[in-house]
């Protein structure tokens, strides 16, 4: 605004002069050329700065269009995933497709989705899922922290007979179960370091989890396991409440007074 106004009286300071009756013919000329110059450059840099304008408006406009195209590809890229990978039931969950054959809690997380699959999610659960293996992550870190949390509680306390006992009545007498949730778990723990994946491929999950489960068994086996040094109260851990939930689904575990009972 300044530059404008100063302009205009610059301007009308040269008209003066230039119909000034007294001012010489020579200097009229001389001013007259220097004017016609001055306007000449100020109309060449309003010209460069439309120019530079013009450009930056198309500039503009070309990376906008770029990022509608980006984004256009990466709704394309979303929309092939979720179809490849994940699939709706009649219920309206998005189901993966490479585990859904798994039992639920033997799934990684975000295997079931209720609202519509992102890219984000998928991709959260595609660095985790085991495909047609079980996920032990979470019973893995269930062991971790009873065995932070229970006094005499170490992994290797997976393969002993107490705890086998335990495990192999709550999933129904399969030995290849047995195998799974204590011997497999342990060795997941020891070789995790070194990036080493031994858990096998169960051939049939039709008698998992386990139909009946003979509770007065159950309660006597972990009678057994708390009185080796464990202590009664092992049942209510909470770490021992989510090993139970993926092993045996829908499972009533007994109280620190059952188990007493048997003593």
């Amino acid at each position: 605004i300044k530059r404008l106004a100063k302009w205009k009286r610059k301007s009308k300071i040269v008209e003066h002069i230039l119909n000034c009756s007294k001012c010489p013919t020579a200097t009229k000329n001389i001013i007259k050329e220097s004017w016609s110059v001055e306007i000449a450059n100020k109309e060449k840099s309003s010209s460069n700065i439309r120019s530079q304008n013009t450009a930056a408006l198309a500039s503009e406009s070309d990376d906008q269009q770029l990022s509608n195209q980006k984004k256009d590809k990466q709704k394309k890229e979303s929309s092939k995933l979720v179809q490849s990978m994940f699939a709706q039931d009649e219920s309206g969950a998005w189901s993966c497709q490479k585990c859904h054959m798994m039992p639920f809690s033997l799934r990684a997380g975000g295997a079931v989705i209720w609202t519509s699959p992102t890219q984000s999610s998928i991709e959260r659960h595609r660095k985790v899922c085991c495909g047609n293996k079980p996920y032990l992550t979470a019973a893995k870190d269930a062991i971790l922290g009873m065995t932070d949390t229970i006094s005499k509680m170490r992994f290797d306390t997976l393969i002993e007979s107490d705890f086998k006992s335990i495990v192999r009545i709550l999933v129904g007498g399969s030995d290849e179960l047995v195998t799974l949730f204590t011997d497999v778990i342990r060795e997941e723990w020891f070789s995790h370091n070194e990036g080493k994946c031994h858990i096998p491929i169960i051939k049939s999950w039709d008698n998992f989890p386990a139909e009946k489960i003979d509770e007065e068994a159950a309660v006597d086996a972990m009678a057994k396991f708390a009185r080796s040094g464990i202590g009664f109260d092992f049942v209510s851990n909470q770490f021992f409440v989510r090993y139970v939930d993926i092993i045996a689904p829908g499972y009533k575990l007994p109280t620190a007074s059952d188990l007493m009972a048997c003593w």
